[in-house]
This record gives structure tokens, sequence and C-alpha cells, in this order.
């Protein structure tokens, strides 16, 4: 596993990504000022119990964007269960990300691995987004359908999918059994 993340390497796409303006002017001011103005905050004083109580359910620093690569808490909690029940040491600042759901997974996974006219293979069926997200980052996709009725795997048919240019194979492993490896019984 150790040389295979040795080979790996942060695509051209991937130093492009910013942070909000929001965000940088947020950083700017909090040392001055107890609040900033942020996105979806009201500005206004009412004296409604029910203004006052929505005021008072937001929890300082939650209730704006938040970091690109999550909250601080959540990726040291992700780091300690990774530590205590896979053995894995993760860095929760630079090797931890926490994003929005899967979709958006995916997404920062493709913009960070792959660059235009690289090629990814993609067992069919697959979810429309991946196919999607590769086509928008100019990623071309190669099907390698799995057979019906168990959804198995033609090696044969992956190893002529596989190019000079390949450098991902996506796999959805749901209850279809859209994946399985040559390991298990067809």
């Amino acid at each position: 596993m150790r040389a295979v993340a040795e080979k790996l390497r942060l695509s051209q796409i991937s130093p492009g990504l910013v942070q909000s303006e929001i965000r940088r002017h947020d950083r700017r001011v909090r040392p001055r000022r107890r609040s900033q103005p942020r996105s979806g905050c009201l500005r206004y004083r009412s004296s409604c119990a029910c203004d006052r109580a929505c005021r008072r359910s937001h929890r300082p620093g939650l209730n704006i964007y938040t970091r690109l690569d999550g909250i601080a808490p959540l990726r040291q909690a992700i780091a300690g269960k990774l530590a205590r029940h896979n053995g894995v040491t993760a860095d929760p600042d630079a090797e931890i990300l926490v994003t929005s759901g899967a979709t958006a997974g995916f997404q920062a996974a493709c913009m960070a691995l792959f660059d235009p006219g690289d090629e990814v293979i993609l067992f069919e069926p697959f979810y429309g987004y991946h196919l999607n997200t590769l086509g928008s980052l100019r990623v071309n996709a190669t099907s390698v359908p799995l057979a019906e009725p168990n959804w198995a795997l033609d090696l044969e048919a992956l190893r002529a999918a596989i190019t000079l240019r390949t450098r991902g194979i996506v796999s959805t492993r749901r209850r279809t059994r859209a994946a399985k490896s040559s390991r298990e019984p067809s």
C-alpha cells in the first residue's frame, strides 16, 4: 500500500482551489471584534421572543459556512476513531477532509487526483453523478459492464479497458452488488 501512496500526486487542478472571500474576511476580523458580518446571519435587533430564541440557538462559529476541509473537532474525532479502531494514524489538519455528502467528497477526490485527459474506469451500473463529475473535469470515463444476474466482474474486460492514461477505477459497492472481488464465488 505504501508503494501506491508514494506514487500519488496532486492534480494540476487542485492548487487552483481557493477559500471564499467571506472566510478570509472572518479570519482578518475575528481577533478584533466579537461578532462580524457572516453570510446568512441577520444583523437587526428585535424584542420578539422568537427572534431572541433563534439567536441563542446558534452556536458561535457553526452558523456559517465552515472551513472547506471541515470543522477541526470533527476532523480530530475522525483521526481518533481511525487510530483506535483501524490502527491508522492520520493528521486531522493535513490528511482528513470532511465533505457535505458523498457527491462533494467524490468531486473533491477527483479534483485532487485527476487531470484533464486522464482516464477513469467505471464499473457499470454506476451512478450518473460519477460520470458527470468526471466529464466536468474533462476526465475520460471508460465503462466496464458487470455481468448480470450476480454482477460478476469480467477481468479480461477490465484488463482491456486499462490504458497508459488510466489513473483510477470507481467501484460502487452497495446492496446491489454492483462490484465484486475476483475471490468471491460467482
